[in-house]
């Protein structure tokens, strides 16, 4: 029996099933891993042992820190006094969007509050502005999403650790430019597709005829708290300490300090998603056990080509990612199968280090889609700005969805051109 294969077609299947039925992917792999682990002759110690603690403590720690500045506000009126300071017309301020969600998540923690409350704040600008609301919350979140790769974000942070899990060393630089460059190539093509380079109307943000709001002076827990994150971006850039344990500490000293409650710490930190990285994380290690990974490569290698093995790559990471969460499915298992289509198609190691990094760039862009965590959370931003009924709702649903797709076809077609080997050292 070819528990490989099996392996494989049920980790499909539970995928197809946790869309279908909405449920956690992470303890539906939990259980399943229990299963096919048993049932293949493995035992508990090989099971439980694909449980990533470096991951794991990573993503609790990074996602508390975030959860402290989200409790007491400290992030979400930091972003809200830096745009009100910028100038931009209605044709530009899409790009304003872009850049100032692309360096505040370059900066930041955990997605959380750039997910959720800088499109808030940049589509409630864009009403202002006459800007088109839906595709400048696309962009905002494309803007977010370009700097996934960076150093300090727990995207990053996790992303290195997959690619390292799977052979690949010091790919940083790489990885960051593919991240980005997807995302600029995707705000490009949603910024012409939707109609944002036409003329708006006149109202400048941050001009003098743009509406003024009075904003609130940070409070004495609000700057502490800025404060503890830039402590912890310079321990974490200037030592070799782990970022999630770190993380922890700096949450420790805040919630001591009376920077957020404990109860409301606790309560922002999404659950569910670190229970769908460590449950999927746990079957994947039972899949690549039975051979599953390499039923898997097999299959690619006989549907690629020297040319098209890395935009297919990005692409078929996208249409995962279009209905699951990037860094719990297609991150985690397309990238073991890299090495062995490479060496199958006799191509070398600049290809297959574009590859790999391509996979976390279509993976990332891809959550644009409303069925995914970022497009998700642009889609209920809208609903509550334009105060949606069901009809409008759906529609603006349909066009997101839309605009998910086109937009990773297309941009999985320019990757083909090569642009990331431009920063891949031969």
């Amino acid at each position: 029996m070819d528990w490989g294969a099996i392996s494989l077609i049920i980790f499909l299947a539970a995928i197809a099933f946790s869309f279908w039925k909405k449920t956690n992917l992470g303890i539906l792999c939990l259980g399943l891993a229990v299963v096919v682990g048993h049932l293949a002759g493995m035992k508990d110690a090989e099971i439980y042992k694909g449980l990533n603690l470096n991951v794991f403590f990573n993503l609790v720690g990074v996602f508390a820190l975030g959860a402290v500045l989200t409790s007491n506000g400290s992030l979400k009126l930091l972003s809200q006094k830096i745009l009100s300071k910028v100038k931009a017309s209605a044709r530009l301020y899409p790009w304003v969007a872009f850049i100032f969600a692309a360096v505040f998540m370059a900066f930041s923690p955990g997605s959380g509050v750039s997910f959720t409350v800088v499109p808030f704040i940049t589509m409630s600008m864009a009403v202002v502005v006459g800007c088109p609301v839906l595709p400048t919350g696309i962009i905002t979140t494309l803007g977010t999403l370009s700097t996934f790769g960076a150093v300090m974000p727990m995207s990053g942070i996790q992303g290195r650790a997959i690619l390292e899990g799977a052979g690949y060393q010091g790919l940083a630089w790489p990885l960051f430019t593919a991240i980005f460059i997807s995302c600029f190539l995707g705000a490009v093509f949603v910024y012409f597709f939707t109609g944002c380079h036409k003329k708006g109307n006149s109202v400048m943000l941050g001009g003098a005829d743009a509406p003024k709001e009075e904003l609130p002076k940070f409070t004495k827990q609000q700057i502490i708290s800025l404060i503890g994150l830039l402590v912890f971006i310079v321990l974490y850039l200037t030592t070799n300490w782990h970022a999630g344990l770190l993380a922890c500490l700096f949450v420790t000293v805040l919630i001591v300090l009376g920077c957020a409650s404990e109860k409301e710490v606790f309560k922002g930190i999404p659950w569910g998603t670190i229970m769908t990285v460590a449950g999927a994380g746990i079957y994947m290690s039972v899949c690549v056990a039975l051979g599953g990974v390499d039923v898997l490569s097999k299959v690619i290698l006989t549907l690629t080509s020297k040319i098209t093995v890395t935009p297919i790559y990005h692409f078929v990471a996208g249409f995962l990612s279009w209905f699951t969460y990037a860094l719990s499915v297609p991150i985690p298992t397309l990238t073991p199968t890299v090495h062995a289509v490479m060496e199958g198609l006799g191509l070398g190691m600049v290809r297959e280090i574009e590859t790999v990094t391509a996979i976390q760039a279509g993976a990332y862009l891809a959550t644009i889609s409303p069925l995914s965590l970022a497009g998700a959370s642009v889609l209920s931003a809208y609903t509550t700005i334009k105060k949606s009924d069901e009809k409008e709702t759906s529609q603006a649903f349909n066009k997101m969805l839309l605009i998910a797709v086109v937009t990773t076809i297309v941009v999985s077609i320019l990757i083909g051109f090569g642009f990331n080997r431009l920063f891949i050292k031969g």
